[in-house]
This record gives C-alpha cells, structure tokens and sequence, in this order.
C-alpha cells in the first residue's frame, strides 16, 4: 500500500490535536473576557465602598494575563504543529522513496514473459496494471512497455491512450509527492494561524473547514 493515507492520518491527528489545544486555549481567555465584562456591567450593590472598583481591576488583571497566556500558548500550539507537520512530511518523502524504488523480487515472471510475448493488446495492458495496483515495480514495467507499443504501428489507433496511460504509471511517484505537498498545504490554510491580523475567530472558522478534507483522508 503506497504510504499516502497512512501519513495523511497522522497528519488529520496533528491537525486535530492543535486545533483541540487552540480551542481550550481561547475557551480560557474567554472565561476571563466575560468575567471582566460582568464585572464592568454588572450593577450589584457593593457590600463596601469601592468593591466595585476592585472587582472590575481584579477581573481586569485576570483578563490581561490570560490575553497574554493565550498568545504565547497559540504560538506555541502552532509552532508544535509546523514542527509536527514537518517530521511527519519528511517520513512520507522517505517512504515514498522506499515504496517506488524498483525491486527486483516483485517482478512477476510470468507477467514479463506476457509482456515480452508479443500477443498483448493495448486493452490487455491497461487490465494488466489493476492487477498490480500496489506493485509499483511492475507498474514501472507496465508503463516502459506501453510506451514501446505506442510505437509500433500496430496500434496506431491507440497510440494517444497508451501514451498518456504509460505516462501515468511512469509518473505515480510525482504524482503522490504532489497530493501530500497539497494536503499539507490545505491544512496550513485551514489552520488559519499565519493570518494573525484576523484573530481567534478566523482561525477557529478556518479550522471547522478541515472536518471536510478529514472524512476524506478517512475514506481512502
């Protein structure tokens, strides 16, 4: 199995992770916020002269430590999960490398004497490939032997589709590496953090989008 899914799941469960400690972060700065708004509205009779002035510069101090609280703990929440995010790119990169580097014992004899028979069709070769849908070996093979066909006059007619099917195959390796850069793109965007002008809201409001692209990773 190419290594796509299994890295996108500890990607979804780094994502998920900061997003739940951003969440408790901001529900604590908000405890604070309301306290201190209660305290400034609230016209409930003091019990001595200028506990209301306490009260409101109590709230008020609490309010201002949590602010700061809550900044240097979103920062970090971030700066854990780009951390995260780049030790979990640079396992996929590496297992990516491993999955489709060529290996000699997962060609399929039997299939290569097939191949060098002479008797496949184009539409033979395109079944072929489903066969070793998790072999990118005799995926690669598949591909170099399409390309040949193109080539051969005998199926002129097919040449366009076996050219772009071998171009498939030859390509899977490209092809994934460009998914998960996308993947962790998206996941960056919906992060939301590196829009500090906008503040909490935006970045809890970007971050009810990943719910979407985690199903999906689910559903791989």
């Amino acid at each position: 199995m190419n290594p796509y899914k299994e890295h996108a799941i500890k990607l979804d469960k780094a994502f998920k992770r900061a997003r739940a400690n951003y969440l408790e972060a901001f529900a604590e700065l908000t405890e604070a916020k309301e306290a201190y708004d209660k305290a400034s509205t609230s016209d409930r009779p003091e019990v001595f002269s200028g506990e209301r002035a306490a009260r409101i510069a109590s709230t008020k101090a609490n309010y201002l430590y949590a602010e700061n609280i809550f900044k240097n703990a979103s920062r970090n929440i971030w700066d854990d999960y780009e951390n995260t995010v780049s030790k979990i790119t640079e396992e996929f990169n590496e297992a990516a490398a491993s999955y489709y580097s060529v290996k000699p014992e997962l060609v399929d004899d039997n299939a290569l004497s097939l191949l060098n028979s002479g008797i496949m069709t184009p539409e033979d070769v395109f079944r072929m490939s489903d066969k070793y849908a998790n072999n990118p070996t005799m995926r690669r093979l598949i591909a170099d032997h399409a390309g040949k066909m193109a080539d051969d006059t005998k199926f002129e007619g097919s040449r366009a589709s076996l050219l772009s099917f071998s171009a498939k195959l030859a390509h899977e390796k490209d092809d994934i590496i460009k998914s998960w850069d996308s993947l962790v793109a998206t996941a960056s965007c919906y992060a939301g953090y590196k829009r500090t002008n906008y503040g909490p809201d935006y970045v809890i409001s970007m971050n009810q989008h990943w719910d979407e692209v985690s199903e999906n990773i689910n559903n791989l």
